[in-house]
């Protein structure tokens, strides 16, 4: 007498089984993707490479997880030119909720660089501004160069620019409000490598 044939499961039993494995699953089990996670909150605004660096999480790994953690909802993503950046999100009892807001988000995304960090950096303690020209020494850029940071600084409200004869002046808009969102989410190490100098001069 032949045994009888067991039916392969079929693929919407499949897709069903794991929809529910993956609903009861504790997104934050993972060792791996708690560090991103944990990585996430410390340095809002990183592209996917940065935040792999500071969670010591191998970069094929961390886009697996990244992927996990924003649709379990505990992070989103946007795009910024050519890069996704990461923000965390945190569980309410209305559902997930944005630890970042969209404006913080816009100005994140450009301190999490360089040389529009250097440019803030630099303007913190300048309360009458800098002209284009010492803009561009401080961060150590040509001055159209300095200009398109300085454009893209305004543009998020973080810098405003007043003539003053033939120069143009670039002050903070609230150099208060600049220091205490620089406090609230530092940048990486690797982000201010190069001028470590001037950041820890600030005590922020």
């Amino acid at each position: 007498m032949s045994q009888p044939t067991l039916m392969a499961p079929l693929p919407q039993a499949r897709a069903w089984w794991l929809a529910v494995f993956l609903a009861s699953s504790d997104p934050l089990e993972a060792e791996n993707r708690r560090r991103l996670y944990r990585a996430l909150n410390q340095f809002p605004g990183l592209h996917l490479a940065a935040l792999a660096r500071e969670a010591d999480v191998d970069e094929r790994l961390a886009r697996y997880h990244i992927r996990v953690l924003v649709k379990s909802g505990l992070a989103t993503e946007r795009r910024e030119g050519n890069l996704n950046l990461y923000y965390p999100k945190v569980e309410h009892e209305l559902g997930s909720k944005e630890v970042v807001d969209q404006r913080v988000k816009d100005q994140l995304a450009l301190l999490r660089r360089p040389v529009p960090l250097r440019i803030v950096l630099g303007l913190l303690d300048q309360e009458e501004g800098l002209s284009m020209g010492d803009v561009a020494e401080i961060a150590d850029i040509s001055r159209s160069t300095a200009t398109y940071h300085v454009g893209n600084l305004e543009d998020e409200g973080l810098v405003h620019i007043r003539k003053e004869g033939r120069h143009r002046v670039v002050a903070l808009t609230d150099a208060e409000a600049t220091a205490d969102l620089l406090a609230s989410f530092p940048p990486p190490d690797d982000v201010v490598s190069g001028f470590i100098e001037m950041w820890d001069q600030l005590d922020l």
